[in-house]
């Protein structure tokens, strides 16, 4: 790096970058470029080519929330942690998501296979009163909810479809599953949503 690239603070070079100097953007990425890498290696097994291709998606994900994502505050090494941090956890959700263990030890027992069905009922039952206690909800929350939870939407698609900002998003949601949880809890679930 040369010596007149360091003068320049963080929040220069965001400007600098946002005004199309990409070089600004690679100083940036030099700077901080150890970070992500540590940031990576510790969410990952040490498989060389994954943290490969989780820090060019990462790379390509700064470079889209830089454009217009972070406000000029002195704080940028914070936020960037903040950025990576976020996306290794989505991108560990995602590969986790369809995941889950299936024990075929318990298909052995017969009392077993009973219980299972009662718990299905129960479960199907549950379901029916979460549909109607979103039902019950203003038209609004209720279309977030439905979005959310069956469509399987992230915020950010929610936000773009619907049109409103992905924060309000997140706080309109978070209102809604306050108010299911109640709903849910008077009809006398003790653990509330599914």
């Amino acid at each position: 790096m040369e010596d007149n690239e360091r003068i320049f603070p963080d929040d220069k070079l965001v400007s600098m970058f946002r005004n199309g100097d990409s070089h600004a953007f690679e100083i940036l990425l030099s700077r901080y470029d150890e970070c992500i890498m540590r940031a990576i290696r510790k969410s990952t097994i040490n498989n060389n080519d994954s943290v490969e291709d989780l820090y060019q998606e990462i790379v390509t994900h700064l470079y889209e929330k830089l454009k217009c994502v972070y406000k000029a505050n002195g704080h940028f090494g914070a936020w960037l942690n903040c950025v990576v941090g976020n996306f290794l956890c989505s991108v560990y959700r995602k590969k986790h998501q369809d995941c889950l263990p299936l024990k075929l030890d318990i298909l052995k027992d017969d009392d077993c296979l009973v219980d299972n069905y009662i718990s299905a009922e129960r479960r199907e039952r549950k379901f029916e009163d979460l549909k109607e206690a979103v039902e019950g909800l203003s038209e609004e929350l209720g279309r977030l909810v439905k979005m959310k939870i069956w469509e399987g939407m992230t915020y950010q698609e929610i936000s773009e479809q619907t049109g409103i900002n992905r924060s309000t998003v997140v706080k309109r949601l978070k209102s809604a599953y306050q108010e299911l949880e109640k709903r849910m809890i008077a009809k006398g679930y003790d653990d509330a949503l599914i």
